[in-house]
């Protein structure tokens, strides 16, 4: 049975194998990974505390592991106290916050440095893990950030063994890719359209000749790695969504645009099957009028005259002479 404690901040461990993000190597890497993910509700947190101090709305559940207390629900708030505290110097935070950092009271402090916790022994950790999945499944409660997709996806995979493709290419990715920075990798480890990227692969394996998914999982990084990796960067940008990979008309493909070209295409260029375009006729020029030869006369001049003559043509052999005369006349 769970038993409520009173622990010390120093005492408390971060769970770096947060279900939010990939696992950490130390509290460093999992701080700015959950700082990473969604920095400005984190920063909020902060600045509460920073104001208000640590108000307990919600027990801080732990495992008692080994010795150790692994925090498995309010790693955030830890994460904060954390900092706010200086247990850890290495994160780097505003001048602002800083400021206050460094004017708060020893008072303060000792107050929100021992924390009411529900502590869960070791041999309960798997009805921990239900209960956290439960809590977090029900939406977002006060103090708690409500877990996105990866998270839920991380969690069906790690313990119950569901498969999880697109969980498994955009690890690899993170590690892997090499056209994304380091706060792209923090971030995207725990928030990623990661239903946009399970329908990709359900677009793409067959065209890239791959039987199932799960080989297509596998064999990156390896051929195509640059154009999928175009591929899984817009997709983390929110460039290319639903509506673009849906799209079913030849010409709207939206593996064009990385040079994935289906099978049996017509031949066309790439740029042509992307932005079809009707080419564009030459402007005929307008014609020139020479004033001193119109082609129209008034029937009065004497020039409309000359100018039915001269293309008259009588019947008859003579007609060539006709005309020169008319000529000379004039």
């Amino acid at each position: 049975m769970p038993s409520m404690k009173s622990v010390s901040i120093s005492e408390l461990n971060l769970d770096l194998s947060n279900f939010r993000t990939v696992k950490q190597v130390n509290e460093t890497d999992a701080i700015n990974a959950i700082i990473a993910i969604n920095s400005n509700t984190f920063w909020a947190l902060v600045g509460s505390i920073l104001d208000d101090g640590y108000i307990n709305t919600e027990n801080i559940i732990l495992l008692e592991e080994n010795g150790k207390y692994i925090v498995k629900e309010g790693n955030r708030r830890i994460a904060a106290l954390k900092i706010v505290l200086r247990k850890t110097t290495e994160i780097d935070i505003s001048d602002s916050l800083q400021s206050k950092i460094m004017k708060l009271s020893s008072e303060w402090k000792t107050e929100n440095s021992i924390l009411p916790c529900l502590v869960y022994p070791q041999a309960e950790s798997a009805q921990l893990d239900k209960i956290i999945a439960l809590i977090h499944a029900k939406g977002e409660l006060a103090g708690r950030d409500e877990w996105n997709a990866v998270a839920h996806a991380r969690h069906a995979r790690d313990k119950k063994g569901e498969k999880e493709l697109g969980l498994d290419l955009l690890e690899k990715y993170l590690i892997n890719g090499k056209n994304l920075s380091r706060n792209q990798s923090e971030r995207w480890s725990g928030d990623y359209p990661l239903s946009v990227l399970d329908e990709t692969i359900q677009k793409l394996y067959g065209l890239l000749g791959y039987k199932t998914g799960d080989e297509f999982v596998l064999a990156y990084p390896g051929k195509n790695k640059t154009k999928l990796e175009k591929i899984f960067y817009d997709i983390g940008m929110k460039r290319l969504g639903f509506a673009e990979i849906r799209n079913k008309s030849e010409d709207g493909f939206f593996g064009l645009q990385y040079g994935i070209i289906p099978p049996g295409t017509k031949e066309k260029s790439k740029k042509e099957l992307i932005s079809p375009k009707a080419p564009i006729p030459d402007a005929k020029k307008p014609e020139k009028k020479d004033p001193l030869n119109p082609k129209a006369y008034a029937p009065s001049d004497p020039k409309s005259v000359y100018s039915k003559l001269r293309n008259f043509t009588p019947r008859g052999q003579n007609r060539g002479p006709f005309k020169s005369e008319v000529r000379k006349a004039a």
